[in-house]
């Protein structure tokens, strides 16, 4: 009969779970445990012990002492490069003589067990629980970029490492993907959303050959974190940021393209619904790094990191012991993680550029900001930035005449301006963008028709149309609610009105008119069954 390794590491756990197998100057009362599927951890006053399991997932193996030995040093050298001053030390457990357990020197030739020592930190400052409150700003993303990009740039890479990143590399890893979640077809995830992903991903790799290579070949595949998410990130009320606990157990889930750890961190801020402290990650990394090619390849690995997060949520319904409702929660995440990854492969098949225009109170932001939803396209909003340009709140409303103020014509002319440069940005990203804004005549329209001349992006004009006596209802009742960006109301629909110029200059085909009176997600089902059946390619 064999002995289960983890099994005879329970007299150690249950040790290190006690106050008593503390050294006293430590002061610690009380011993606070988390298990993950390849480790334990005992927050212990003000230290945090790690200890690696005797297990084998065959991605890893932790089954003998001396490889447990091995990846703690690993663990520790690795994430030193993000968190010195987390990551302190390789710690030994021994026999006490008394039947219990004591931590020492790493080099105590009696050692049965090894640990990794941290500083324990606050788990309400981890970036995960933050997002929840509410409490995470652009300045804090933007910073985290910077960081990040400097333990890049100081990552090891050489030829081992550059041909781990370079377009076979990739290609098997994505191929894995898709052999590996074939058997979940219909469990969570669709038919249609394997076959929109997985076309999508074999054409990148396919186009951008060039630039697969030529990324291995000038140091852009690195040793990364590998695992760079809002549960490895702890943002403390002093400002300090710390990056842990990359992988440490398997070069080949560490080896790769740098874009693939920022793709990881920007996905996970758009999952949990912050676009926004997304985009201000990934500017903060390019601010900081020598990167020109990133944004062409970044959402290449958001995609690939969503079927990723999609694929293990969808393993863990093979557990026996899951109830039924974690089996329904598991199945829930898996979805969403699915969905996402085709809205990014969605987004990029293209791109295109999708203007939704009209008068004031026809729901066009309504429009705009569901399609964003449905298919992961950047959304820019003409209302949020002419209230940028005026350094004004969003929500701060500006009640004036037509055509005065903040909505004169050269405001006006300014923010399509703007509008335009934020829609080249996302399109040389490789984005399809979604603008909001009346483009009420020709001139408006124009910069966008250039933008789709120039960069030979097709275009889309979507016009919002709606009864006037019930576009006056929509006005007074959002008067009435405020808190939106827009300063629409019926005392001025009149001026708007007589002076918008339909899109006549554009060709029909690219012009849709839509009924905005159902409710709005029948009208979002209509645009996105159009563009479906009328690909912009």
């Amino acid at each position: 009969m064999t002995t289960d390794p983890y099994e005879a590491q329970r007299p150690i756990i249950d040790a290190l779970s006690s106050p008593e197998t503390y050294p006293p100057r430590d002061g610690v009362d009380s011993v606070e445990v988390r298990e993950t599927h390849s480790a334990v951890v005992f927050l212990a006053g003000n230290r945090a012990y790690k200890m690696k399991k005797a297990v084998d997932y065959g991605f890893l193996n932790f089954t003998t002492l001396r490889n447990r030995r091995f990846f703690c040093y690993q663990e520790l050298f690795l994430n030193q490069r993000a968190a010195p001053e987390i990551y302190r030390e390789v710690r030994a457990v021994i026999p006490n003589g008394r039947g219990g357990y004591r931590i020492v020197a790493e080099e105590n030739p009696a050692a049965v067990e090894y640990l990794v020592q941290m500083v324990r930190l606050p788990e309400d400052m981890m970036l995960n629980t933050r997002l929840e409150r509410d409490e995470v700003t652009p300045e804090m993303m933007a910073e985290l970029g910077r960081i990040v990009a400097n333990v890049h740039v100081n990552a090891e890479t050489n030829d081992r490492i550059a041909a781990a990143g370079d377009l076979e590399g990739v290609r098997f890893n994505v191929e894995e993907n898709f052999e590996q979640t074939e058997a979940y077809i219909g469990r969570t995830i669709s038919q249609e959303t394997y076959d929109i992903v997985s076309n999508y991903a074999r054409r990148f790799m396919r186009d951008r050959e060039s630039l697969f290579h030529s990324r291995s070949q000038n140091g852009f595949v690195r040793d990364t974190h590998g695992d760079l998410h809002a549960q490895q990130i702890c943002i403390e009320a002093n400002g300090r940021i710390s990056v842990l606990d990359c992988i440490d157990f398997n070069e080949r889930f560490r080896y790769g393209d740098v874009a693939w750890d920022v793709g990881f961190m920007a996905m996970d801020l758009e999952a949990r619904g912050h676009a926004n402290l997304a985009r201000a990650f990934v500017d903060g990394y390019l601010e900081q790094a020598d990167d020109p090619g990133m944004p062409e390849l970044l959402p290449f690995y958001q995609c690939y990191r969503a079927y990723v997060r999609g694929k293990v949520e969808g393993f863990r319904l093979d557990q026996p012991d899951l109830s039924d409702e974690e089996a329904a929660a598991v199945k829930e995440r898996a979805e969403g993680y699915f969905r996402l990854a085709e809205q990014y492969a969605r987004t990029m098949i293209g791109p295109n550029i999708v203007l939704i225009g009209g008068l004031m109170g026809t729901g066009k932001s309504t429009l705009a900001e569901g399609l964003a939803r449905e298919r992961g396209h950047t959304y820019i909003s003409s209302d949020v930035v002419r209230k940028e340009l005026a350094g004004v709140p969003e929500d701060e409303r500006h009640f004036v005449e037509w055509n005065t103020e903040i909505y004169s014509p050269e405001m006006t002319e300014r923010t399509y301006d703007e509008l335009a440069r934020l829609a080249a940005d996302a399109l040389q990203q490789g984005r399809s963008v979604i603008v909001d804004g009346s483009f009420s005549n020709a001139q408006q329209r124009k910069r966008f028709t250039d933008l789709s001349s120039t960069t030979g992006v097709p275009l889309l004009m979507v016009i919002c149309e709606l009864s006037e006596e019930e576009t006056r209802k929509r006005l007074d009742a959002r008067v009435e609610e405020g808190g939106v960006p827009t300063d629409g109301r019926w005392e001025i629909y009149a001026a708007q009105r007589d002076s918008f110029q339909p899109p006549d200059e554009l060709p029909a085909a690219s012009v849709l008119r839509l009924d905005t009176s159902a409710s709005p997600q029948s009208v979002i089902d209509t645009l996105v069954s159009h563009l479906d059946a009328n690909t912009l390619e």
